[in-house]
């Protein structure tokens, strides 16, 4: 269980926007390899697999969940560079119960789409990109570092 801090908690809730990113590949991907490579960086980055839950009175925390990261593979006629990239993203909300993270794969005639939601309250910027570089180099067969997770401040004693 990790504590949200007072400044994640504006990050929750119906309206809560989560950081969305979408990438286009001109060819198809390795579905089951991609599956076992984000499996295998989840692992690395339990957050980012959690669900929102409630702590005492306001105050929230992230629990880690085996399914708190959703993977799903579609298929759409739409073409990325004619369409707008958010209708391929697999939308969230940051409150208590649901994933606080979402993968979509999506075929389309001229390759794939690949998107990617998280909570705010579980990323921000860099941390999302730092995920996605660590999950590109297990998809790619390399090794990754475990992160320093601790949200807690550190004493200089």
């Amino acid at each position: 269980m990790i504590p949200l801090s007072p400044v994640d908690h504006v990050f929750t809730g119906a309206r809560a926007c989560p950081i969305e990113l979408v990438f286009a590949y001109g060819g198809p991907m390795d579905t089951g390899r991609l599956r076992e490579s984000l499996e295998r960086t989840l692992a690395l980055f339990p957050p980012v697999a959690s669900r929102l839950v409630r702590l005492a009175g306001e105050a929230y925390g992230l629990e880690h969940s085996e399914d708190g990261c959703v993977f799903e593979v579609a298929s759409s006629r739409d073409v990325l560079s004619e369409a707008e990239p958010h209708a391929f993203v697999d939308p969230l909300e940051t409150v208590e119960g649901p994933p606080l993270a979402r993968v979509r794969l999506t075929r389309t005639p001229n390759g794939s789409v690949l998107s990617v939601a998280v909570s705010h309250a579980v990323v921000d910027g860099f941390s999302l990109l730092f995920f996605l570089s660590a999950w590109s180099r297990v998809f790619q067969g390399g090794e990754v570092p475990a992160p320093f997770l601790d949200r807690g401040r550190s004493s200089q004693e």
